[in-house]
């Protein structure tokens, strides 16, 4: 288990945009920053996207987790992620995020809280990695970073999989 790819916001830092552009390279990463230049409001450099995990970025004083607000509450506060964080609920932070991800993360979030973390990571895992060809699956997009195959099917199960099991 990568600890570093444990997302503080409950993103599987595997899958995220951020880290994805910088496994696909400059064009990408150009697409990703003119893309979140106009979605925040500001500029956002081909420099700025670059990231080795949530964990790991105390250690890259340049990565976008090194800066990511929701990363400094949660090592702020003490918790692994938000999962812990008793305002989670009532946090705008966090919703606005989600709401990013069409509520993966808070769904992500409840997992890691009644998995743990290992159980958790192997979920991610095996959510975020193409069943085409094996590579991660970017969660803003659903597609593969190689092959770009839509995995929206795929991800999707395994969330209504692990609906089914709470449940039962």
């Amino acid at each position: 288990m990568n600890k570093s790819y444990i997302g503080a916001c409950g993103n599987y830092c595997g899958s995220c945009p951020i880290m994805t552009a910088q496994k696909k390279g400059i064009e990408y990463q150009k697409k990703l920053s003119s893309s979140l230049s106009s979605q925040m409001g500001k500029t956002i450099s081909i420099n700025d996207i670059q990231c080795p995990g949530c964990k790991d970025s105390i250690k890259d004083r340049h990565s976008w987790a090194f800066r990511c607000n929701l990363r400094k509450c949660v090592t702020g506060k003490g918790h692994e992620n938000c999962s812990s964080c008793e305002e989670l609920k009532t946090c705008k932070r966090i919703k606005d995020m989600s709401d990013l991800y069409a509520g993966t993360l808070l769904k992500q979030l409840d997992e890691y809280k009644n998995l743990g973390a290992e159980k958790w990571y192997s979920l991610m895992e095996k959510r975020w990695t193409c069943k085409d060809c094996g590579e991660a699956i970017d969660a803003s997009t659903k597609k593969c970073i190689c092959c770009n195959s839509d995995n929206s099917k795929h991800v999707n199960s395994t969330f209504e999989k692990q609906n089914e099991e709470k449940e039962n």
